[in-house]
């Protein structure tokens, strides 16, 4: 049934960002992760409008027990919604309660983007009304699942997450070394047994047998979003994906930043640490910690690690000033909406989840996201033994990044793309 839109036709967006507008049926509040509710959806972008019936549930482990709530949605048909690159029914609204910059899932996507993993989330800031009740600044996001345009798996292959609430999700195992894993595809409606065991053994392998059938670019990528975001939570829940016609397990998508850039009091700040925060205080899934000590401490993977680094750091893909210059646009384009969301959620002053400090104002919050990335850059800098320059005679011909001159201007050629300096991709 498709509810009455009357409502929601007179609304328009509330802020610069898009507006979600969710009405349920009967009013009622989505109260759990498995009962879906009928709802019709109505998200102003401008001149962009779009309108379709939905179903509405909570989503997330522990972000669904805070006042401000996450939502799963379902639309009813295929939608590319807010400029999103994939077309589809399933999306999800992150709440960022414990993040006051309500950009951190965001900075951290744009880390992986730079990093050129094989895909990144998208991810966009949106204001939320369900019922007519302003609910907050929220970022609607894709959904992790099997989909041409999100994590491209055939019928064949799998995708899975050694995922510390694996024992929350409909199909999940554990492995030889007690690690947690959820089976994400096959869906657990078609799944045999079978399967379920042949993924397994795969695991099994990875954890056993050094990796041997382990991407190691996407781990390392995967790795360094994870350290330079400062992320406790990067093996607490970790994707892994695997077609049919290869052994290899790739690892991602990144996902899950709501305690990085400096936001979990467990830390102690990071940058005191001489360890990796996956050592020294994160958080890890069963054996997942000894896992990644055992790829990292590889000789082979050690050394492309570092040369990875400098490649990107060279090529201006990542530093502090370019990281910095994407905090201040995230600010710029969420201020508004901030100012909405900490009038409905008066928190600002507040201690809540993992908090590292409270601050009072949001300028406080993400002036303190600053501070941190360029404390982190000189950390990863020193740590990998990083020297301006030299990734030039350390990569492979096909990660080499090189200049040329374009119409009279300098650029970075890099593994099929082109950057400017500042390591903005423009092609």
């Amino acid at each position: 049934m498709l509810l009455c839109a009357t409502v929601l036709c007179a609304q328009e967006q509330l802020t610069n960002l898009p507006t979600v507008y969710i009405e349920t049926e009967n009013s009622q509040e989505p109260y759990d992760k498995i009962h879906e509710i009928r709802c019709f959806i109505r998200i102003a972008d401008g001149t962009s409008v779009l309108e379709d019936s939905a179903l509405v549930r909570l989503r997330g482990n522990a972000s669904k027990g805070y006042p401000k709530k996450p939502y799963h949605i379902r639309f009813d048909k295929k939608h590319s919604v807010v400029g999103s690159p994939a077309k589809a029914r399933r999306w999800t609204l992150i709440n960022n309660w414990g993040d006051k910059t309500l950009m951190r899932n965001l900075l951290a996507f744009e880390l992986s983007r730079r990093l050129e993993m094989p895909y990144t989330p998208f991810g966009r800031a949106v204001d939320v009304v369900m019922n007519g009740d302003y609910k907050g600044c929220y970022q609607l996001c894709d959904q992790i699942h099997v989909h041409k345009d999100r994590v491209e798996v055939d019928e064949g292959g799998f995708l899975i997450e050694a995922d510390a609430y694996a024992e929350d999700e409909d199909v999940y195992f554990y492995s030889n070394n007690w690690t947690p894993v959820s089976i994400h595809y096959p869906k657990s409606d078609s799944i045999t047994t079978v399967q379920i065991n042949a993924i397994k053994k795969v695991f099994n392998k990875m954890e056993q047998n050094s990796h041997s059938n382990m991407d190691r670019e996407t781990f390392l990528r995967h790795f360094l979003v994870g350290e330079i975001s400062g992320n406790t939570d990067t093996y607490w829940s970790t994707y892994f994906y695997k077609n049919s016609t290869s052994d290899t397990v790739f690892t991602g998508p990144v996902w899950d930043f709501d305690l990085a850039f400096e936001n979990d009091d467990r830390t102690q700040p990071i940058c005191s640490h001489s360890q990796y925060i996956y050592r020294c205080c994160g958080s890890c899934a069963g054996d997942m910690r000894n896992f990644v000590n055992t790829f990292i401490n590889n000789s082979t993977n050690k050394k492309r690690l570092k040369t990875l680094y400098a490649a990107y750091r060279d090529n201006g893909a990542l530093s502090a000033e370019a990281m910095i210059a994407v905090v201040d646009s995230l600010e710029a384009e969420i201020q508004a909406s901030a100012a909405l969301n900490f009038e409905r959620w008066p928190i600002l002053s507040e201690y809540v989840h993992q908090n590292f400090r409270v601050g009072h104002t949001y300028a406080q919050e993400v002036e303190w996201v600053r501070e941190y990335l360029t404390e982190r850059f000189a950390w990863m800098d020193n740590k990998l033994n990083y020297v301006p320059g030299q990734a030039l005679e350390q990569v492979s011909d096909e990660d080499r990044p090189r200049k040329e001159l374009r119409n009279g201007q300098i650029v970075i050629l890099r593994g099929g793309n082109v950057y400017s300096i500042n390591g903005q991709k423009l092609e």
